[in-house]
Order: C-alpha cells, then structure tokens, then sequence
C-alpha cells in the first residue's frame, strides 16, 4: 500500500459520503485532522479511525493522532474520481430508489377504502357525486378516502354493467 492510497474496502460505508466528507474537510480552518474528527466525519469506531490515518501517512504529535487536512482532501477527491466511487454512488441510488418505492407501497396499503354490502349492486347512472357523459368523467369529493371510494364504486358498477358503460361513454355520432 502506498502513502496517497486511500484504502477503500470494498463494503466501506463511508464512500458514498466522500463528497460530503470532503466539502465538510473543506471548511475546517487548520492544517490537520485527529483522530476523534476522523471517527466522526467518517463514523468509524477509534481503532479504524486509526488505521485508516495511519495508511493516509498520519503521525503521532504526543499523545494523539494526526493527519494532514490537505493531503486527505486530496486523497477524497482521488477517491471521487474513481470506479469504486461511481459504483457505490450508483448502488446507493438504487437502494434509496427501492426504499423509496417500498414506502411509498407501504403507505398505500395503509389506506382503507370503506366499502358497504350494497357496493355490489350499484347502477353506473345512480353513484352519488359520479357523473359519465360521453368524454368526461366528473368526480365530487371532499378527501382523498372518499375519492378512492368513489372510484372503486365506479369500478364494481362498470364491473356488473359493462354494456351500460359503453353506451354512456361514446360519443352521440359514434352511435
């Protein structure tokens, strides 16, 4: 391993934070970073944070660990530009886009729509608050449930009269 080699393990969970790290390294006003900042900026535990520091060519000033704030901003941006960067980066993303959409599952399928025995036998023309003419649906409610009810009443209507809906939906002279 050399000095300007960042030693990047393959399941680092730092990496994809490099840019963040280094915009926060950025800002510090002093030539060098310890230890303890070392474990914060990149939440690792002291022994790593050591190793770490010691493979980016840290050093020892009396009884704490050291290493240069510029040569470790070098070190980041290298890492930045680099294959193992990109695919984590890559990774990341598609992990949050699928906690995304698990979430946004979740919160659907916490709704319930209220729903009654006579949902069953509702005529298309008689929905309270639905209106059909040919091209245009019309819709009143008050709340998002109530519009979901509404829909899914629409939906058993069509369901038992599907020829009645036809005739309601085209248009005089396509008659």
């Amino acid at each position: 391993m050399k000095r300007g080699d960042l030693n990047v393990p393959a399941n680092c969970e730092w990496l994809p934070r490099v840019a963040e790290i280094a915009a926060v390294l950025e800002k510090v006003p002093v030539p060098v970073i310890d230890r303890a900042t070392v474990e914060e900026l990149f939440s690792v535990r002291r022994r790593r944070a050591i190793e770490l520091m010691r493979h980016w060519g840290g050093f020892r000033a009396g009884g704490t660990f050291l290493v240069e704030r510029d040569h470790l901003l070098s070190l980041l941006r290298a890492v930045m530009g680099g294959d193992d960067y990109v695919r984590s980066c890559r990774k990341q993303e598609r992990i949050s886009a699928v906690v995304e959409k698990s979430r946004q599952e979740c919160m659907a399928a916490r709704v319930r729509i209220p729903t009654s025995p006579e949902c069953h036998n509702l005529v298309i023309d008689s929905l309270p608050g639905v209106h059909l003419w040919p091209g245009m649906l019309t819709i009143e409610f008050a709340e998002s449930v109530e519009l979901l009810k509404k829909l899914y009443d629409l939906a058993r209507a069509i369901g038992a009269d599907f020829e009645r809906f036809q005739r309601m939906t085209v248009k005089s002279a396509d008659r």
